[in-house]
């Protein structure tokens, strides 16, 4: 606690005459405060300035003790019957014995480590996933297709592209099947309204390093993909070719053998 209000508290106790108020306003405290801490100073002397807890001696919410032997109960009986016996498990079988109120999965789960019933295991913590994001608005868009059943049982598939920074749908169209026809019918009515963005990402399940977005020119986005198929890259190195000292000796028809291939 503050040392200037211990000293005051202390003074003010002993029967000197301070000036309150503008204590308190210096402080920031209320005059409650001072004149509660200058009678608990009296009563217990010193351990007065002592923090103390500040939690609710009674809880309504609190979960009685009856409740916690019916979960470590339950445990128990559900165990001993060979069947499963978590949180889920638990909170059913109350249910079914009329238990009122039915305390939730959370709770269960937390009375029984308070009673050392759960080890906690790390390993089986599930692994947070990383997002992928694109860097920047309209700068690369994913296409995905998803099968839909119309009410007489027709097979339709339904293509879908969003934006892969702000998750905008652009596009939203339905086609018998997931063909690269109907996806390019897609992308164009997606480019139509909100242009050519510099890459594509086939889907979003299959984002990876390994399965990164593929650029396409902007000069060529009035052909469907399959039309533009990148050439090889030209070679920069040029291995020599291997010597070789195999004889050309002619064949029974005459023709020279033709040599190794060279490497």
């Amino acid at each position: 606690m503050n040392p200037d209000i211990v000293e005051a508290v202390a003074t003010y106790a002993g029967g000197t005459r301070i000036n309150v108020s503008r204590l308190c306003r210096e402080q920031s405290i209320s005059r409650n405060t001072f004149y509660a801490l200058v009678h608990r100073f009296r009563d217990e002397g010193a351990s007065a300035f002592t923090a103390r807890s500040t939690r609710p001696n009674a809880s309504r919410t609190a979960t009685t003790p009856e409740v916690h032997e019916a979960i470590v109960r339950v445990r128990k009986e559900l165990d001993d019957e060979g069947l499963d016996n978590g949180p889920i498990s638990i909170r059913w079988r109350l249910q079914d014995q009329d238990l009122d109120p039915v305390p939730s999965r959370s709770t269960i789960y937390r009375v029984l480590t308070d009673h050392g019933l759960i080890i906690a295991e790390p390993r089986k913590k599930p692994r947070t996933r990383r997002s992928f994001e694109f860097s920047e608005p309209n700068g690369c868009w994913q296409i995905d297709g998803l099968e839909h059943y119309l009410a007489d049982g027709t097979t339709v598939c339904i293509l879908q592209i969003l934006d892969d920074h702000s998750r905008l749908d652009v596009c939203s169209f339905a086609a018998r099947a997931e063909t690269s026809a109907d996806a390019w019918t897609a992308l164009q009515r997606a480019m139509n309204g909100y242009g050519i963005p510099p890459t594509c990402s086939p889907t979003t399940a299959s984002r990876s390093p390994a399965n990164d977005a593929v650029p396409w020119q902007r000069s060529n986005a009035t052909s469907p993909p399959s039309a533009r198929r990148p050439s090889p890259p030209p070679s920069t190195t040029r291995r020599p070719a291997a010597r070789t000292n195999a004889p050309t000796k002619p064949c029974a028809n005459g023709s020279p053998r033709n040599p190794p291939p060279t490497l």
